[in-house]
């Protein structure tokens, strides 16, 4: 498969990220992590311009966690637009394809910042005590996650862990509508514990983006 080219005008840097379908579908990059990138670059923007009352999203100098990251093209978005650690964590292939890269793009990054490739399988608990700055994440990030029924039950458990870690961690993930049983999933986070919107269309990149793309930020309302 072709490299996918991202352009950064801005910080005046290129990403490039390497797809292989030898791992599976998560070996190329999907619409909706288009859609997720854009917006991130759309709301440094607007940081940049000084014309921040709709900025949401602030990567800079903060520490991300992607969940399902497959290519990393999220998570490395967040660090060219400033991020100072990133953990890049799936399983398998994924990880190798990770790494490949993140070497591959490594001088698009400000010299102390660090990316951490990490296995994370959302269905072993183990593994999410692994992550050493659990503590300390600012940010969640993961697009098309919600896709497998059986693995939404573990993927909101996994999110939850985190953010009952740090109540200010605001988990942001894009999703293509495929069927009528996504809602589950947001089912799974307590009305009482969790507040679920979804960003508005305004917020969006003017190109990157489709009604059949969804973002939403999940938040912990429950600061006790």
């Amino acid at each position: 498969m072709e490299d996918r080219i991202i352009e950064f005008e801005n910080q005046n840097k290129k990403l490039i990220i390497k797809q292989n379908l030898d791992i599976g579908y998560a070996g190329s990059v999907w619409d909706a992590s288009l859609v997720l990138i854009y917006f991130f670059k759309k709301q440094c923007d607007l940081y940049n311009n000084k014309n921040n009352n709709t900025q949401i999203f602030s990567p800079k100098n903060k520490i991300i966690l992607e969940l399902g990251a497959a290519t990393g093209i999220n998570g490395f978005t967040c660090g060219i637009l400033g991020a100072k650690k990133i953990y890049l964590t799936d399983k398998g292939g994924c990880c190798v394809l990770l790494q490949k890269n993140y070497e591959l793009n490594k001088n698009n990054f400000e010299k102390n910042f660090e990316c951490i490739v990490q296995e994370l399988d959302w269905t072993c608990e183990k593994q999410r005590a692994l992550i050493k700055d659990k503590d300390n994440i600012d940010y969640i990030v993961g697009s098309d996650l919600v896709w497998n029924p059986k693995l939404r039950e573990p993927l909101a458990n996994t999110i939850k862990y985190f953010m009952k870690l740090n109540k200010n961690i605001k988990c942001f993930f894009s999703y293509e509508i495929r069927d009528g049983e996504v809602n589950k999933f947001f089912e799974l986070f307590e009305k009482n514990k969790y507040k679920i919107e979804k960003i508005k269309d305004e917020l969006f990149d003017d190109i990157y983006k489709s009604d059949e793309i969804i973002i939403v930020v999940i938040t912990n309302i429950n600061q006790e």
